[in-house]
């Protein structure tokens, strides 16, 4: 009877231990993927910005831009934590999305730009920071409007 409560102890204490290794394996899983999904979303928005040709709308939480084949928008919604493209959730677990613009004079936009404002946009930076239980980690990515230097526009002192 003692050799059977001995070892029932023994394989108690090693399945919490594979267990608890598990689940350090899987946090650790998780955490990269999350990590991975956020640098593959930053890679797409990215890409698809550097080919902008018009800017619709460009606010701290959402940029909405034209392309020579489409219309996209990013929007960020803070009370869900999540990042659409196109009205479609592409990122979740989000506790911050901002997105800032450099206009065409070196001037750090913030805020919403409106208005003909928008046509200087040169550079658009996307600071993203994503939590997931005890783990908090940010990437930023800037990407250059490479198709808005075409825009003409009298702030930004070309004459």
């Amino acid at each position: 009877m003692i050799v059977v409560s001995l070892l029932g102890l023994f394989i108690a204490a090693v399945y919490e231990t594979v267990i608890t290794g598990l689940r350090t394996v899987n946090a650790a899983d998780d955490r990269a993927y999350l990590q991975q999904r956020l640098s593959q979303t930053l890679e797409l928005f990215a890409r698809e910005a550097s080919v902008a040709n018009n800017v619709d709308e460009a606010r701290t939480d959402e940029f909405n831009f034209d392309t020579p084949s489409t219309d996209l928008d990013y929007e960020y919604d803070s009370s869900a934590g999540t990042l659409s493209r196109e009205g479609d959730v592409i990122l979740v677990h989000l506790t911050a999305f901002d997105f800032d613009y450099v206009n065409c004079l070196g001037a750090t936009h913030t805020g919403t730009v409106s208005g003909s404002a928008e046509d200087t946009l040169r550079v658009v930076q996307v600071t993203a920071t994503m939590a997931r239980d005890t783990e908090t980690f940010s990437m930023t990515s800037s990407t250059f409007l490479r198709n808005m230097l075409g825009q003409e526009s009298g702030t930004c002192g070309s004459s």
